[in-house]
């Protein structure tokens, strides 16, 4: 999945921990946790089955955190 920081800021934590600001264009592999920022807008480019993928877990996770 590749992705695109529009307005705001946004940092990822897996193996280190990376920061991305407007305008950045990213790839951050699977098993990281995000954290975006109040404002952020993230445009996502992803082919439909891995999206979907990519969504279920995230749907999941939002579920378990309640």
């Amino acid at each position: 999945m590749r992705e695109e920081i529009v307005p705001g800021d946004a940092h990822s934590q897996s193996t280190g921990e990376e920061t991305f600001e407007t305008g950045d264009a990213y790839y951050v592999p699977p098993g990281h946790t995000p954290v975006l920022y109040a404002g952020t807008e993230v445009v996502e480019f992803s082919p439909t089955e891995q999206m979907q993928q990519t969504l279920d877990v995230v749907t999941k996770n939002m579920e378990a955190a309640g």
